[in-house]
């Protein structure tokens, strides 16, 4: 993707706004080691935040995999009884957003079987 040259990798830095009234125009982005920010003519942008799930805080949870994403079941259940992992944080994600979205799905429908399972009164299926 590097040698693109309709592709321009920005690595280390922060969107501060994308600029146009209708569609986009420009970016405006800063390096994170600088104050001053910098105009990029732009028709279209893909931000990625990073490659590393931020997974950190479910560390002795729920079981990870050796890339840091929690590992789950096919019903989206973590090793963590009443616990339900989506999209991008799990094991085997694409990191695409359709496929987040319903993994977000799949595992509400799950986590609301789960509780219902247990007599928990929660919101009704529709």
């Amino acid at each position: 993707m590097r040698s693109r040259r309709n592709i321009v990798l920005r690595l280390g830095e922060v969107v501060e706004s994308i600029e146009g009234a209708t569609a986009v125009e420009g970016v405006r982005v800063r390096s994170s080691d600088s104050e001053t920010s910098e105009l990029i003519d732009a028709t279209g942008i893909f931000v990625c935040i990073g490659l590393v799930p931020q997974t950190a805080p479910f560390q002795g949870v729920v079981e990870l995999d050796g890339e840091h994403r929690v590992r789950v079941d096919s019903t989206l259940a973590t090793s963590a009884e009443g616990v339900f992992a989506a999209g991008v944080v799990r094991s085997q994600s694409p990191d695409q957003l359709v496929t987040a979205l319903a993994d977000g799905v799949t595992a509400a429908r799950h986590a609301h079987r789960w509780l219902a399972e247990r007599g928990v009164d929660g919101p009704r299926e529709r």
